[in-house]
């Protein structure tokens, strides 16, 4: 089986994730007895796996550059960088091993290259979480609009799609 891919935000997404609405519907019609016409009750539910797959994409190009493990690290990173701004005497086990292995970060010192890895960490959780917050609002408000919806042309109207938040996370390396 071939995978079409298509870009979203300069990231390669597998395009059976992200189907435009409009075919969406016709799939459904298809795919559901041809001779029941596709009506607002049939509608609703499909609309919400739209808004559904649409935000899974949008997350996925929110974490395309990081491996499961690192993300598994993130809450942890954040809240060391966070300790460490606010009292530089605080225990960050993960940051310290972070940042004396890792020689390429900016800094005359392991202190020096340690704060500017917390800056980089604090950066990037601010930046993911204000596109995170961003991708589910949308989802949310999607979901509500489509529940409001009075019958199935007002549904077929909607826009289900979910805007890539063009954050950027700066490399902890660069």
């Amino acid at each position: 089986m071939t995978t079409t891919y298509i870009n979203i935000g300069g990231t390669l997404i597998d395009a059976s994730t992200v189907t435009p609405p409009d075919k969406i519907w016709r799939e459904a019609w298809v795919w559901n007895d041809p001779d029941i016409e596709l009506d607002h009750d049939l509608m609703k539910p499909i609309a919400h796996k739209i808004v559904e797959a649409n935000y899974n994409a949008m997350h996925a190009v929110l974490c395309t550059n990081y491996t499961a493990e690192e993300l598994h690290t993130w809450t942890k990173q954040e809240a060391e960088a966070r300790a460490h701004q606010l009292d530089t005497g605080a225990l960050t086990p993960f940051i310290d091993q972070y940042v004396v292995n890792n020689q390429s970060l900016a800094g005359a010192d392991d202190a020096a290259r340690k704060a500017t890895l917390c800056d980089i960490i604090e950066n990037n959780a601010d930046a993911f979480e204000e596109g995170f917050a961003e991708i589910l609002s949308t989802s949310k408000e999607l979901k509500m609009t489509i529940e409001a919806t009075a019958d199935a042309a007002a549904l077929e109207a909607l826009d289900l799609s979910i805007s890539d938040p063009n954050i950027v996370l700066e490399d902890k390396f660069a």
